[in-house]
This record gives C-alpha cells, sequence and structure tokens, in this order.
C-alpha cells in the first residue's frame, strides 16, 4: 500500500544506505592508513645508526630517520581527519536515521489511516447488501417497507 509518505521513506531509507556507505569507505581508509602507519614505524625502527664512519654518513642518517618521522607524522594526522570525518559521517546518519524514522512512522499511521477507512467503508457496503438482502427476504414483491 503506497502513501504520500512512500516516496519519502525511500528517499529517506536511500540517503541513510549512502552515509553508510562513506561510512565503511572512510573506515577502510582508516585502516589502510594504520597498515601504512605500522610499516613506516617498522622501517623507523630497522634504520641501523652508523657506528663508524664520517660525518656524512651521520648527516644521510638524521636525513633518512627525518624523513621517516616525517613521514608517521604525515599519517597520524591523516588518520586524525580520517577520525573526524567519521565522526562528522556519523552524525550525519543519526540523523538521517531520525529522519528515516519519522518518515517511516507517518507513513504506517497513513496506512493505518487507509486501512481503518478501507475497513469502514467495506462494514458500511455490507450493513448496505444486508439491509437489501433483510429488505428482499421480508417484502418479495419489490415494495417499500
Amino acid at each position: 500500500m503506497t502513501t504520500k509518505f512512500s516516496a519519502l521513506v525511500q528517499i529517506r531509507k536511500n540517503a541513510v544506505k549512502n552515509a553508510e556507505q562513506k561510512l565503511i569507505a572512510v573506515n577502510q581508509r582508516i585502516a589502510v592508513a594504520q597498515m601504512d602507519l605500522a610499516s613506516a614505524q617498522q622501517q623507523l625502527s630497522e634504520i641501523v645508526i652508523p657506528q663508524k664512519g664520517n660525518y656524512n654518513d651521520l648527516l644521510y642518517f638524521q636525513q633518512i630517520k627525518e624523513s621517516y618521522l616525517n613521514e608517521v607524522d604525515r599519517i597520524v594526522e591523516f588518520i586524525a581527519s580520517l577520525r573526524l570525518e567519521r565522526k562528522v559521517i556519523q552524525e550525519e546518519m543519526r540523523l538521517l536515521n531520525i529522519e528515516y524514522e519519522k518518515a517511516n512512522y507517518l507513513d504506517s499511521l497513513e496506512k493505518t489511516k487507509m486501512l481503518k477507512e478501507r475497513q469502514y467503508k467495506e462494514a458500511a457496503q455490507l450493513d448496505e447488501v444486508s439491509i437489501l438482502l433483510h429488505n428482499a427476504r421480508h417484502n418479495p414483491q419489490g415494495g417499500s417497507l
């Protein structure tokens, strides 16, 4: 049974699904970034400090170490921004769910109203048929009461 709210319910439901898909995508991006972070941290921990050599070797080590630290910082900041985005999407989903529930509730009220109207009309039609049958049985000539 479709009501004037059925289209609205479908629109709200699609909006919730789209928000869920965006949330899944952000969660996947967070997981990938966390794996990148773990990899960068592993590579940073595997850097060997030169024990011998000249000053240039030490400077080269410092540059590599700084680049890995910068990469780790960049990934951490990226993860933080993704988590913030996830929080925004979750709030958006919460609001969209509320709107969906409102539309769904209005739709169910309208369907209940339509069902009651239909039952009332059917009852009235049955009463009319009953009256006609009663009149036909008690007054077979077709005259009025």
